[in-house]
């Protein structure tokens, strides 16, 4: 279950409000006040239920103000008539195709993958900013791998094998802008956080071999996951 912070800062109060409105595209959701100034994502009208998501008051006083939720007669929120809000990014293999696992039938959604998933149904640790800021981190690295003759190690970062000629360059210039995202934005990033966000979204592992492969906890791995892509989403936008 996700819970809001007693006191979120601007910021955060929008990216919540963002995830209560996407949440609430699911027919049969509906906010439940639980307590005064607290309110509960629940997947139905059953109190009790498993919230999804816990919302401040504030938070939700905002998004009946400008119309977003509505009232219902037995005192739920849910979303207004006419409000559409646009769906998530639409997630499959292809994180995992990027990273050099090839999809089965069977395989099932796990580590990046199943917490993205998790995201666009307003559950779980990370939130959609952070998803995409991962699946921008992949698709560079993916466009970066892809490019001929080209190599990559992890520390030492990528090279070009193909001297350069009158006809042949190298690297492609989307592959070649790809090289110095990925270089600016780990500088930004920091060695530590690089590669949790780097095995966790690139790597592709599942969420058991990212907590052998940290060191991290059930209850420390996804937070230190977010704060991690935070500080991606942070970098790409600047």
């Amino acid at each position: 279950m996700s819970v809001a912070a007693d006191n979120p800062t601007p910021t955060a109060r929008s990216d919540l409000a963002a995830r209560v409105l996407s949440a609430l595209r699911i027919s049969g959701r509906r906010l439940i006040e639980v307590q005064t100034g607290s309110w509960a994502l629940m997947a139905r009208a059953d109190r009790r239920s498993r919230p999804l998501l816990i919302v401040d008051g504030e938070t939700v006083a905002r998004l009946i103000a400008d119309h977003s939720l509505r009232l219902t007669e037995d005192g739920a929120c849910v979303l207004s008539d006419g409000v559409m809000v646009a769906p998530g990014p639409s997630l499959s293999f292809w994180a995992l195709i990027a990273a050099g696992k090839k999809r089965r039938e069977t395989d099932s959604l796990k580590g990046f993958v199943g917490l993205a998933v998790l995201a666009r149904r307003g559950a779980g640790p990370l939130n959609m900013r952070q998803v995409k800021a991962g699946m921008k981190l992949v698709a560079d690295a993916e466009l970066e791998a892809n490019s001929a003759g080209l190599t990559m190690n992890w520390d030492a970062g990528p090279s070009d094998r193909h001297r350069r000629g009158p006809q042949r360059g190298g690297q492609a210039a989307t592959s070649a802008d790809a090289s110095i995202r990925l270089r600016r934005v780990r500088g930004l990033v920091g060695d530590t956080a690089w590669k949790l966000v780097w095995t966790a979204c690139v790597d592709g592992v599942s969420l058991k071999e990212l907590k052998t492969r940290t060191g991290l906890g059930q209850r420390t791995l996804g937070p230190a996951l977010a704060r991690a892509l935070d500080q991606l989403a942070n970098a790409y936008e600047r």
